[in-house]
């Protein structure tokens, strides 16, 4: 995974969450140990002397896979002090949307059993890498459709156990970045209740108001 991905993802989320004081320090060490480079190393031997402006990637969700997605996964919830057997692992039980007191029958929303979550996230990966394709150079509108319905299936999915939305978050701002050239604000979620009632509005098909958020938050 190339670093300059991952740190941008990383760092780009901190700055929507106040919580994340010092991830971008915890990162620099996991990715000092943990960094892989598949570029061809006789080839390009300057790669690993200025990781930073690697050419590698230049649209890194685009081929973004289900191990990338659990790693970034791992590296934004470094500081939430979840248990080490969920961080960076798609859920392995059934979990539901709803107030505290919800149960499995009066849940909001009851996501997808976890025994089809890696196949419904390689689904969500292959539609995106083909959406990413054809959203290049499209009208605005069009980008911010799609950008809309890529952090709505991610959020349908609710592939982990926890930390599903700073995921999601992360990985909307860096598409919305790769096409738009603009980053989406901490406006986005700033009404909870608004929020979620955009979702809400997606469930049934319907992501105007999802797509309303997302473009008052461009910046």
């Amino acid at each position: 995974m190339n670093y300059d991905v991952v740190r941008k993802l990383a760092d780009n989320e901190k700055r929507h969450d106040e919580q994340m004081k010092g991830v971008h320090d915890k990162l620099d060490l996991i990715l000092s140990r943990t960094t892989a480079i598949e570029l061809n190393l006789h080839a390009l031997p300057s790669s690993l002397q200025n990781p930073f402006q690697s050419d590698a990637v230049e649209m890194p969700t685009a081929s973004f896979t289900a191990s990338t997605v659990c790693w970034l996964h791992r590296v934004l919830t470094e500081d939430l002090r979840l248990p080490e057997a969920i961080r960076g692992r798609f859920r392995a039980v059934q979990v539901w949307i709803g107030p505290a007191d919800s149960t499995h029958e009066t849940a909001l929303y009851l996501p997808p059993p976890p025994e089809d979550v890696p196949k419904l996230v390689d689904q969500w990966l292959q539609w995106w890498h083909q959406r990413h394709r054809e959203l290049r150079g499209k009208e605005k509108g069009e980008i911010v459709n799609g950008i809309a319905e890529l952090h709505h299936r991610f959020l349908s999915i609710h592939p982990f156990m926890d930390a599903n939305g700073r995921i999601a978050r992360s990985i909307t701002d860096q598409a919305a970045r790769e096409l738009l050239n603009q980053s989406i604000g901490p406006e986005f979620v700033a009404d909870a209740g608004a929020y979620y009632a955009a979702l809400s509005e997606a469930d049934n098909g319907r992501l105007a108001s999802l797509e309303n958020r997302i473009r008052a938050a461009l910046r």
